[in-house]
């Protein structure tokens, strides 16, 4: 039977009777994930981890981490737009955002190492 001081909240057993519980949760964006763990101790663990790290900003889905390819190109573009309004140096910012264009090119983030960017600074 369920409780009802919702302690077991987000928590739930599939199927009945069967010891294998899962915990469903919505993440910052009110998207609903649902995840199979085991016993049921183990599951009210997992669902306070999650919903800690819900809130403190720091649970990135899996779909999230399998983005599309982001392009340097398309990164520095959107972070120009966002220095215009908020940097006073806006034409050093341009400045810097050229040299990494015409060193890199329109290599793909994931592709970029901190090597890269050690051999590129020496």
């Amino acid at each position: 039977m369920a409780r009802r001081d919702g302690k077991d909240r987000g928590l739930f057993e599939r199927p009945p009777g069967s010891g294998t519980w899962w915990i469903r949760y919505n993440d910052s964006q009110g998207n609903e994930h649902r995840e199979k763990v085991g016993p049921k101790g183990l599951a009210r663990q997992v669902y306070a981890k999650r919903k800690t790290e819900i809130r403190e900003g720091r649970y990135f889905p899996k779909t999230l981490l399998k983005r599309r390819n982001i392009r340097l190109t398309e990164l520095i573009d959107e972070y120009l737009v966002e220095a215009k309004v908020n940097h006073r140096s806006y034409a050093s910012t341009q400045s810097h955002a050229r040299q990494w264009t015409e060193v890199f090119g329109d290599v793909a983030i994931q592709d970029l190492t901190a090597a890269d960017i050690e051999k590129w600074k020496r």
